[in-house]
């Protein structure tokens, strides 16, 4: 008799309780379903389904808060945002830029058909990470002349001469 009462019962309040689940699809919607009337009908075997009884619609609609709570808890406690230690740059995982062995052996190719000097700057400048004053000091002439070396060679490397440094 029991089995047949809320088999009635589940038929009656499932479209109902389908209604009440929140941001649900398809299956999640028939498990929360099936929960709350599962804690229906442990509340009747426990004998604490007055309120159940007095007013369903209330009731389910408590259950179905709560579920949805705990559901959007779960969301958030798997998605918490992680700040990052104040220490830490994004930057410093960040590759450096690696020419390809395409591009090294182009750059190469070119270099050699510069004048030795023009070279040598640009090497020292450009690869070794060297100042131009440094490098100015280091091959005896005016930083000025140096300028033109840099630009000359910028020229037949293909660069438009233009450069940012200004040391």
């Amino acid at each position: 008799m029991l089995s047949l009462s809320f088999e009635a019962l589940t038929k009656t309040v499932t479209p109902l309780l389908a209604n009440q689940a929140w941001d649900l699809t398809g299956e999640d919607i028939k498990d929360q379903v099936q929960e709350i009337l599962e804690q229906l009908f442990e509340g009747i075997r426990a004998g604490k389904s007055g309120m159940a009884g007095r007013v369903f619609a209330a009731w389910a609609k408590r259950r179905s808060i709560d579920l949805y709570r705990k559901r959007a808890a779960r969301f958030e406690g798997a998605f918490a945002r992680k700040e990052p230690a104040l220490d830490f740059d994004p930057l410093d995982d960040v590759p450096d830029g690696i020419p390809s062995q395409e591009a090294r052996a182009m750059l190469e190719r070119h270099i050699r058909k510069l004048p030795t000097i023009h070279a040598l700057a640009f090497i020292r400048v450009h690869v070794f990470g060297m100042t131009r004053a440094e490098v100015a000091k280091q091959m005896d002439v005016d930083v000025r002349t140096l300028h033109d070396w840099l630009k000359k060679s910028a020229e037949v490397l293909g660069h438009d001469g233009e450069d940012d440094e200004t040391d």
